[in-house]
């Protein structure tokens, strides 16, 4: 005891400079943490909108790609109105859908992959406007793109309804391999 009353001083600025340092951790600590959580944060939001702009351009290129599919089934439709088998290999050639459907006035006259003509007949037809939907049937999600035409040929109008459909997610219960 006497020595605290010898040194009260030097004890009183010892016990000073503990708590200083202890709050300086604490301090740093804090504002550690703090510049953490806006890291985070903002690797977060960078990610979201790397994801968001990815996602848009996934989408403008499959509309893209279907819009210039139905561009050329139209024109090859034209040119070898009565060859839909030449039509079709060459759209297999230059396309690949994982599924398309071609309508002619409301008829399936072409179609290809894991086209189920019975249940996009009544989904499709009175679609008046390009569309893209995402649609899910049994195991597979796909991204579904549906573009009218109209081609008129020696005072007679042709309806054209393309159907094409990009496989996005395909889940298979059974373990192969």
């Amino acid at each position: 005891m006497q020595t605290f009353n010898k040194h009260t001083g030097t004890t009183l600025f010892a016990a000073l400079m503990a708590i200083a340092i202890a709050y300086s951790v604490f301090e740093y600590r804090v504002l550690t943490k703090r510049a953490q959580a806006e890291n985070i944060r903002v690797q977060a939001e960078n990610s979201v909108l790397a994801a968001t702009s990815r996602y848009e351009q996934f989408l403008f290129d499959v509309n893209n790609r279907s819009t210039r599919f139905a561009d050329f089934i139209t024109q090859e439709l034209n040119r070898l109105p009565n060859n839909h088998a030449a039509v079709l290999t060459q759209a297999r050639k230059e396309f690949g859908f994982w599924q398309f459907i071609v309508f002619e006035d409301g008829l399936p006259i072409l179609w290809d992959g894991f086209a189920n003509v019975a249940l996009l007949d009544s989904l499709y037809l009175n679609q008046p406007d390009i569309s893209l939907s995402l649609a899910t049937k049994n195991n597979v999600t796909k991204l579904v793109a549906q573009i009218p035409v109209a081609i008129k040929t020696d005072e007679i109008t042709h309806r054209y309804q393309v159907v094409t459909g990009t496989r996005i997610a395909q889940d298979n219960i059974l373990k192969i391999g």
